[in-house]
Order: C-alpha cells, then sequence, then structure tokens
C-alpha cells in the first residue's frame, strides 16, 4: 500500500474508509502557487465491490461536507456510506481544512504559549514559512498520527487570542467558493479536488483493480460544499454525469474581488446566504461561459442537477435554492441553444409528503421533455440535511432522505442532448 495511504482504524464500521493525503508532487504549478497544503480525503469502498472486483466500473460519488464539518462527521450524517454498501458505489470525501494544515507544525514544533509574545506582522510571516517548507513535515506527521488533525484543529479554538487569524484562514473549514480565484477551471480548489479525484482512480485502480465510471461520476455537497460542487458543475462538465446542491448558492455568487480584502469578500458571502444574488440569469450565462472550456475537451451536453433547500433556514435562505434553480435553469437552456432569460415557473409545483414533513418540487424540463433540473423545497426544514441521522449536528431526521433522493436522481438514465 503507498505510504500515502493510511486506514482510518477509528471507523470501525467503515474498515475500508481510508484516510488519504494528496501528493503534493501531483500538485500542478497553478495550484502550487495559490495553495501549497497538502489536502486531506476519505475513501469509501463498499465490501461488495472489494470482494467481487473483477474491472467492472463501477460509480463515484464525490461529497463535500459543509463548514465545520469532517468528511467522517458528513458521512455518518449523511448516512452515505450505508447506501454505498447497498447499492454499491464508491464515496470519495475530499477535506477542507485550512486552520489545521498550517497551526499543526506551530503546535508540533513550537511552544503554543510563545506566540502570546509575536506580533502579528511575525505570526504572518511564520505561517507564510511554514507554508512554504512545512508539506513535507505535515505529510509524515499526518501519516504518524492520523488523527492529530481533527485534535489540533479543536485545540486552536479554544483560544480567542487567536479570533483574528481564524478569520484569516477561514477557521470553520468551508470551501472557499467567495474567492473569484475559486470559480474557474484549472485554478484553485476546484483543479484540487480534480487532482483528488485521479489520484483516487488510480489508487483503486493499482490497489484493489476497481475502474471508476467515466459517465457514472457524480458530486453532490451541503452548504459551503454544495457552493462547491456548483462550481464543480460549471468548471468541469466533462467530468461529471450529474450533481446535487444542498443548501447551497448559485453558480458565481462570489464577487471578483482582491483575495486580501478578506473583510469584504466574506461579508459579499454572507450578504448572498442571506439575500441571494443580484441577478441569477446572469450567473447562469456565467456557468454557460465557463463550461464551454469543458465542452472543448468532450463536447457539448446538458448538466442534469437536483436542488434540495429548506424554508426555514436561517443560514442560506430560501432565495436561495430558487436562485440555484434559475440559474442552473438558465445554464441548460444556453447549452441547448437558448437565447435570452429562460422561461421558468415557480407556480403549480408538485406536492408531495414524506417522512413527517411536505415538500414543494419545481421542475425544468429541456426541449425534449426531460427534468434536467429540480428544486425540492421542503416545509420547516433548517440549515440541515434533510432525512439524516438523528444525532447529526447538521442533519433533520424528518423529512425526505436527500441521501436516497439524490442516489435516485444519480441513478436515473439521462438522454443525451
Amino acid at each position: 500500500m503507498p505510504q500515502s495511504i493510511l486506514i482510518d482504524h477509528s471507523q470501525k464500521e467503515f474498515p475500508e474508509f481510508l484516510y488519504m493525503t494528496l501528493d503534493s508532487n501531483s500538485y500542478t504549478q497553478t495550484i502550487f502557487k495559490n495553495d501549497i497544503d497538502i489536502f486531506s480525503y476519505r475513501l469509501y469502498i463498499p465490501k461488495g465491490i472489494r470482494s467481487h472486483s473483477s474491472g467492472t466500473s463501477v460509480p463515484l460519488v464525490i461529497m463535500l461536507h459543509g463548514c465545520d464539518q469532517t468528511p467522517e462527521e458528513f458521512a455518518e450524517e449523511t448516512q452515505m456510506n450505508e447506501l454505498a454498501e447497498k447499492e454499491n458505489f464508491i464515496v470519495l470525501y475530499p477535506e477542507m481544512n485550512n486552520l489545521a494544515d498550517w497551526f499543526i507544525f506551530r503546535s508540533l514544533l513550537f511552544n503554543p504559549y510563545l506566540f502570546y509574545f509575536l506580533t502579528p506582522l511575525q505570526i504572518r510571516w511564520l505561517r507564510d514559512y511554514v507554508r512554504l517548507h512545512g508539506p513535507v513535515l505535515k505529510k509524515n506527521v499526518l501519516q504518524s498520527y492520523p488523527g492529530l488533525l481533527n485534535w489540533v484543529s479543536q485545540y486552536i479554538k479554544m483560544y480567542p487570542f487567536f479570533s483574528d487569524y481564524y478569520e484569516e484562514l477561514n477557521s470553520t473549514d468551508c470551501w472557499n467558493w467567495f474567492f473569484d480565484e475559486n470559480q474557474h477551471r484549472d485554478k484553485g480548489q476546484p483543479q484540487i479536488i480534480i487532482e483528488i479525484i485521479d489520484q483516487a482512480k488510480s489508487f483503486l485502480e493499482d490497489e484493489y483493480h476497481i475502474l471508476i465510471d467515466e459517465k457514472k461520476t457524480y458530486a453532490a455537497g451541503f452548504s459551503a460544499g454544495a457552493a462547491m460542487t456548483a462550481i464543480l458543475g460549471a468548471t468541469y462538465p466533462d467530468r461529471f454525469h450529474k450533481i446535487a446542491i444542498c443548501a447551497g448558492v448559485p453558480y458565481n455568487a462570489a464577487k471578483p474581488r482582491n483575495r486580501n480584502d478578506l473583510k469584504n469578500i466574506f461579508q459579499d458571502a454572507a450578504s448572498v446566504m442571506e439575500t441571494g444574488v443580484e441577478d441569477p440569469y446572469e450567473c447562469g450565462d456565467k456557468a454557460f461561459e465557463e463550461m464551454e472550456k469543458g465542452f472543448e475537451k468532450a463536447g457539448k451536453r446538458t448538466l442534469p442537477v437536483l436542488i434540495l433547500q429548506g424554508t426555514d433556514d436561517s443560514i442560506v435562505r430560501r432565495v436561495n435554492g430558487d436562485q440555484v434553480f434559475i440559474q442552473w435553469a438558465q445554464t441548460n437552456f444556453r447549452i441547448e441553444g437558448g437565447q435570452g432569460r429562460v422561461p421558468t415557473s415557480f407556480s403549480h409545483p408538485v406536492q408531495a409528503h414524506e417522512n413527517g414533513r411536505d415538500y414543494k418540487e419545481y421542475i425544468y424540463k429541456d426541449k425534449n421533455g426531460y427534468p434536467l433540473v429540480q428544486l425540492r423545497v421542503i416545509e420547516g426544514l433548517e440549515h440541515k440535511w434533510s432525512g439524516g441521522n438523528v444525532e447529526g449536528s447538521y442533519t433533520d431526521p424528518h423529512g425526505p432522505k436527500a441521501t436516497e433522493h439524490i442516489w435516485r436522481f444519480f441513478n436515473e438514465k439521462t438522454p443525451s442532448l
């Protein structure tokens, strides 16, 4: 087994829930300039696939967690691994953890109390130095102590005098959808996620002789992970067959700003989550323009999208669900050759009831009548994963089971454009 692959023995119910790190040697120069941190991820391989792998290709679901979540928590709360056991598909959980990426070295190499006496400028200098020289050390530390990353993160959050640096480093570990650099193909975090997928695919083939079905590669996310999922759909339409967005925002919701203007960047993000974007149709056009880069390699095709949104979400307000629906309807409308604004309607929704909650379904159909973009607005749902684990911090056990809805949507046959 390659040295970068670790089995997380704490997940006793999931003996093949693997802890992996993205080898820094696989970074392209663009990524290396913008984000030198080594990203980690988890890979879940169902027993049925491991015991019967014979070169047959299998589906792959990419799951992007929300803010203040770990891949382990996201897996447990959504129960996606249990569904993967039943349906035989691989699940990949990339991890966003900026805070611990550089603070881990401070805790290991220095007395943390020393930082009481350092100026902000000195701390930033030290951070930059660690970012430049730390990847190899971090990789070795994580191989020896795979549980240390989360411990360090929790330890540091206990100390309020680091609050200014939390904000700078995105302390809640949100995928950085609000940076413009992460809105484009072959740049930033979208490219890192693609690198993770490619490394995981190579590992599966080399170690287990498992092949991933290129036409059955999907992405789903919650909150900030949902926003990044929308970005993946726009930046890499040639890599993802369908996407699912749970409590997310439209593509191109981030305003182009200088990356150092963090205060206004975060204010812009908060404003979007509260009141939505100025023009979701324009966001749809921007997504179409970005997708054309991917179409050059794989040909033009529409992208089916499932959207789940709660009416009582106080973090990502209901308006965002409507706007994500409009954005992807507009994007697919343009892909099919439409001009101007897509005709959409929020009248006469399909009414349904499941697991203790009502929900309304809005559908945008392509020119052949296929339900290309589907929005399910769930009554009474807060900022949580619908129908998830009863003990989860970001789950509601009531309402339609989002995990099952997403997989049914992914598994449905899609007519080609």
